[in-house]
C-alpha cells in the first residue's frame, strides 16, 4: 500500500515564487500608479501657451460655439474677446509681428487694423483667433527667438528662419494658391 504522501506533487521552488511575486508585484505598481494619477492629478494649467494656442480656448466657455479673438498690445495687457464682448485673460504672450504669406512664396508684413473695443480705439500687434468651429486661424508670427507658425489644429511650429517656415508650410499644402488658408 502507497502512502498518502506519495501521491502529493512536490512543492514549487524558490525562484517560482520569486517570480510569481514579481509579478503580482509589478501589477500591484501599475494599479496603484493609474489608481493615484486618477486621484491625485494637479490642476490643469489655465494660462496661455504659445506652444499650443487650441489647448487654452478648450478649455474656455462657449469654445466651439464663440468666437474668440486675443489681441496682443506693443503696451498693456493682452485683450479677449468671445463674440464681440472682452473676458478675462490669464497668460503672457510674446511681443512677435505678423506676417502674410503671399502666393509667390514670399512673406509680406501684415498689419493689423484698429480695433474698437468698449468704446477705445487699441492697435493690436497681432491677433489669435479661434473660429466657431474650434479651429484657429493660421498665423505667422516673427518674434526675437525666431518665427512661429501657428496651425489651424495643430501645435505651433518654430523655425530659426523664414526659408524654413515657407518649406514647412509648402509640404504641409497650406499655400495660399493652393489651398488658401495659410497667412
Amino acid at each position: 500500500m502507497q502512502s498518502p504522501l506519495t501521491f502529493l506533487r512536490r512543492g514549487f521552488t524558490l525562484l517560482e515564487l520569486l517570480l510569481v511575486v514579481l509579478i503580482m508585484g509589478i501589477a500591484y505598481g501599475l494599479l496603484l500608479n493609474t489608481s493615484l494619477s486618477h486621484t491625485f492629478k494637479p490642476q490643469k494649467k489655465t494660462d496661455f501657451e504659445m506652444d499650443n494656442p487650441l489647448t487654452y480656448f478648450k478649455k474656455l466657455p462657449g469654445y466651439g460655439h464663440a468666437r474668440f479673438e486675443l489681441y496682443v498690445q506693443e503696451k498693456g495687457d493682452p485683450i479677449l474677446l468671445r463674440d464681440g464682448e472682452a473676458v478675462t485673460f490669464t497668460g503672457h504672450l510674446p511681443k512677435a509681428r505678423p506676417y502674410t504669406l503671399m502666393p509667390d512664396e514670399s512673406l509680406d508684413p501684415a498689419d493689423p487694423q484698429p480695433v474698437r473695443i468698449e468704446g477705445k480705439e487699441y492697435r493690436p500687434l497681432y491677433r489669435l483667433v479661434c473660429n466657431r468651429e474650434g479651429l484657429m486661424e493660421p498665423l505667422i508670427l516673427e518674434t526675437e527667438e525666431g518665427w512661429l507658425y501657428i496651425h489651424p489644429f495643430r501645435p505651433t511650429a518654430r523655425f530659426v528662419n523664414s526659408a524654413d517656415l515657407i518649406a514647412h508650410i509648402h509640404a504641409e499644402s497650406y499655400l495660399p494658391d493652393k489651398a488658401g488658408y495659410a497667412r
